[in-house]
Order: structure tokens, then C-alpha cells, then sequence
């Protein structure tokens, strides 16, 4: 018999195409979905059974539309989430990420109680919760250091899952720590450095030597589908990137380079630069973080247990995102 799996975010690009994926495989697969007048729910397989509610809502409609969605299944995959600081407050972040992750997990207990059933909870987390500056090789053992809204919000969900998981025997969880993603859909935040680029505007953040780290949106998906059947990912946490590391100032003159402009950018402390960013508004705080920020990730426990290995690197895919804005920004 096939599994039962329920996606949250479901109308996300990912969780699209991770639908899609699902199905394909002979999955039983369930949709949760948050706005009921979604153009993209049109896109999801025709097989998809699909309930609508907020996670990060109290009210009793949403609670019993979640609990009818996670009666009888195997799997949840949580992928929605607030993402963005500029976008969500502190107290925002803590009722969709934390409470909303708290909330999908008591339903399925409540509504579980006469199945009996165990669940696999995946969770999409994030590398933030690293902090942004590190001068270790990040493991999965490492120290956590959250420093945005965000990235709290993320490792509370962490603990949350995991804590479920010690009280409930029934609970197992994988945790996966991923990437900023680029592909199709996720490339909006590499175009902006792009214009920035073409207009000779573009600085320098630091000594420009700092670490940045991708993965590829089909990549994280892949890393789900490896971990679905493997007792090895039950209760591990994942750190998942296109497995290397891109500094800061390579990556400005492979753009320069690709975009045919001669480039000698100048360089700026990141304090600065937040400054100019707010007033200039080019690019948000957030991305303007990202580009200061320094962590290599490790990513040998997933190629160990999982098996993984990306299939999109970026290196390798530069010149096609950059024909990509070409066409898009002409």
C-alpha cells in the first residue's frame, strides 16, 4: 500500500513540482493550502486531495481543516513558512513558523488517535540558523547562532519538531538545513546583483572572500525523496547545498564577466552598505545580508545516509540563469 503524505506550501514552486514528484512515485498525496483563490493550484496533479486552512491561524474552521488533512497519513513535508525579515515581523515569524508548526503536529495527533499511526515529519529549515558569519566548517553538530527573526523563528521549529519527537514515540522527524535557492522561479535575488552589475554599481562587500552558499530548489526536493524510505534520515538533520562554496567576489566577477562588463568594483563595510541599501532600496536587507554573510557547510552526513549527490550546480549553470536575464530584462 502507498503512502499517505501531506505537504504544507504546497503552492510554492517547490511544492509543486515536490507534488508532482510524489504522484509520480505512487504517492497518496495530500495539499494543504493557505488561499483558496491561488492561480497555482490549477498546476497541481489532478490525484492531489486538497484542504485549505492557515497553519498559523486559531480559528476552529482552519484547526478541523487541518486535522481532516492529516487524519490517516504517513508523512507530513512542512514547507510553508514566513520567510522574509523585511517582509514579517518577530511576533509574525513565531505564529507561522513556531505556533504553525506546533499546531500541524497536534492535529495530526488528535486525529491520529484512533490509527494509531506513526508519522515522518519532514521540515524545511534553513542554514541561518547558523548565523551569518562563521569561521568553522558547519556540520550538523555545530553550534547554532541565530541572529534574524527568521532564522529564530527556524531553529524554534527545529526544537519544536524534535521535542515531539522525544514525547511521542510514534513522531520521527528529518530536519533539512537548506541553502539559498536558485533555479527557475528563484533566481530574482541573482538579477538583482546582475542590474547592479550592468549599471557598474555593484560593491564589494568586505574583502569580498567570504563564503556564500546555493542549492539548486530541484536539489532540496531530491533530498526529501532520498530520505522517504530511508530509516537512516529518521530523527537527523541535514544540511543540504549544491556541495560548494562561492565567494563573494568570485561570483561578482564571474557575472561581470558572463554580462560582457568591465567591472573594477569598489569595496564597502557591510555597515555601509546596509545604509545605502535601505536608501537605494536595489536590493532588500535580507539579500544584502546574504551577500555579507560567510559559512561553508558540510554536507557529508547527507551523502553518507541519503545518498545525495546534487544534480545542479551553480558554477555550472551561470550562463544559463544570466542568457535567462538577458531575455527576461530586455
Amino acid at each position: 500500500m502507498s503512502k499517505t503524505v501531506l505537504v504544507t506550501g504546497a503552492t510554492s514552486r517547490v511544492g509543486i513540482a515536490l507534488i508532482k514528484e510524489l504522484a509520480d512515485k505512487g504517492y497518496s498525496v495530500r495539499a494543504l493550502v493557505k488561499n483558496r483563490l491561488s492561480e497555482r493550484i490549477s498546476e497541481l496533479p489532478k490525484s492531489t486531495s486538497i484542504y485549505f486552512a492557515d497553519i498559523s491561524s486559531d480559528y476552529n474552521e482552519d484547526i478541523q481543516s487541518i486535522k481532516e488533512a492529516s487524519a490517516g497519513v504517513d508523512v507530513i513535508i512542512h514547507l510553508a513558512a514566513a520567510v522574509y525579515n523585511y517582509r514579517y515581523n518577530r511576533d509574525e515569524f513565531l505564529d507561522i513558523n513556531v505556533i504553525g508548526t506546533q499546531r500541524l503536529i497536534d492535529a495530526f495527533i488528535e486525529s491520529n488517535k484512533v490509527f494509531n499511526k506513526t508519522l515522518h515529519f519532514l521540515l524545511s529549515s534553513t542554514v541561518s540558523v547558523y548565523g551569518y558569519k562563521r569561521a568553522d566548517l558547519l556540520t550538523e553538530n555545530s553550534p547554532l547562532k541565530p541572529s534574524s527573526n527568521y532564522a529564530v523563528s527556524k531553529y524554534m521549529a527545529e526544537n519544536v519538531v524534535k521535542s515531539y519527537a522525544e514525547a511521542y514515540s510514534n513522531i520521527k522527524y528529518t530536519i533539512f538545513r537548506y541553502a539559498t535557492f536558485f533555479g527557475d522561479g528563484y533566481n530574482d535575488h541573482i538579477y538583482k546583483v546582475f542590474d547592479l552589475v550592468r549599471n557598474k554599481t555593484i560593491r564589494i562587500i568586505g574583502d569580498g572572500n567570504n563564503v556564500l552558499n546555493f542549492v539548486h530548489y530541484m536539489d532540496s526536493i531530491k533530498a526529501i525523496m532520498l530520505s522517504l524510505e530511508n530509516d537512516n534520515a529518521l530523527n537527523k538533520v541535514y544540511n543540504i547545498t549544491d556541495g560548494e562554496s562561492y565567494k563573494q567576489k568570485d561570483l561578482i566577477e564571474l557575472a561581470a564577466k558572463l554580462l560582457n562588463v568591465d567591472l573594477k568594483p569598489k569595496h564597502v563595510s557591510h555597515m555601509i552598505a546596509r545604509i545605502v541599501s535601505v536608501y537605494k532600496e536595489s536590493i532588500t536587507r535580507d539579500e544584502l545580508d546574504f551577500i555579507a554573510s560567510n559559512r561553508r557547510i558540510s554536507i557529508d552526513r547527507a551523502i553518507q545516509d541519503l545518498n545525495y549527490k546534487p544534480d545542479h550546480i551553480l558554477y555550472n549553470e551561470a550562463k544559463d540563469i544570466v542568457n535567462d536575464y538577458l531575455t527576461k530584462r530586455r
